[in-house]
């Protein structure tokens, strides 16, 4: 009877697990992330498929929220940037094996800022007046670093109908800088330093025509417009046409 009740109880515990069978160990993940260098302005956004973060400026490293297990592969790129900042990536894609990544590396560089614009030739005074056919009429843009034109040659569509094209190698930077300006979308700014300069050159054609001369588009043709430092200017940022100006430049 005593043997009969043994085994009885031995079947029970088995059947209630008492072994410890059927628990699983969890996979383990890693994270996702990196270093960021040179940022100063906010905007900065990471994806890494469906995953973003969000960088704020000063921040010198980041990670992704969701982790990876062990042969989970990941492919981080910039979604978008600061405005006044170009940022590169490196290291950004890889399979993760048992350990964090941390190497993903982030660096930001500030882009060229336009300082003045400023329109010259003849016919004209104060950025105002009229010019007519084969005169000519330079866009002058003065920046705060020194600018660089890789490539091709970046041209100015004109609202008259006429083009203006970069001066290539005209050393014209040693005639003018450094500088001081004073910032010419901004009436409250106290003046800058400039370093960088761009001289477009307008021929007027015969049947160009404008009530008032302005830039109706900025064609890269090819280029990039930087500083020593890889940053890329951003060309939104320049103006139609000179806003001090205190009255029409009229194209006859």
């Amino acid at each position: 009877m005593r043997q009969i009740l043994l085994s009885i109880s031995l079947v029970a515990i088995v059947g209630c697990g008492g072994g410890g069978g059927g628990s699983s160990t969890p996979t383990p993940t890693y994270t996702i992330g990196g270093t960021v260098s040179g940022l100063n302005a906010s905007g900065l956004v990471l994806i890494d498929g469906t995953n973003t973060v969000s960088i704020s400026s000063g921040v010198t490293s980041f990670e992704f929220s969701s982790k990876k297990p062990t042969g989970g592969t990941y492919q981080v790129s910039i979604q978008s940037k600061p405005s006044t900042q170009t940022c590169s990536i490196s290291n950004a894609s890889g399979t993760v094996t048992t350990q964090s990544i941390i190497n993903i590396a982030i660096s930001c560089v500030n882009n060229p800022i336009f300082v003045m614009f400023d329109e010259t030739g003849n016919g004209i005074m104060g950025n105002s007046g009229t010019v007519i056919t084969n005169d000519e009429v330079y866009f002058q843009l003065f920046f705060n670093d020194p600018v660089i034109v890789n490539s091709g040659t970046p041209t100015l569509g004109l609202n008259s109908g006429g083009i203006a094209y970069y001066e290539v190698g005209s050393n014209l930077e040693t005639q003018y800088l450094p500088m001081t300006c004073l910032p010419n979308n901004d009436y409250t700014a106290t003046s800058l330093t400039c370093l960088g300069y761009m001289r477009f050159k307008y021929s007027v054609g015969s049947s160009d025509s404008s009530a008032d001369l302005a830039i109706s588009s900025i064609n890269l043709n090819g280029s990039s417009i930087r500083n020593s430092s890889g940053g890329i200017l951003d060309n939104s940022i320049i103006p139609t046409k000179n806003p001090q100006r205190s009255a029409y430049l009229k194209v006859n």
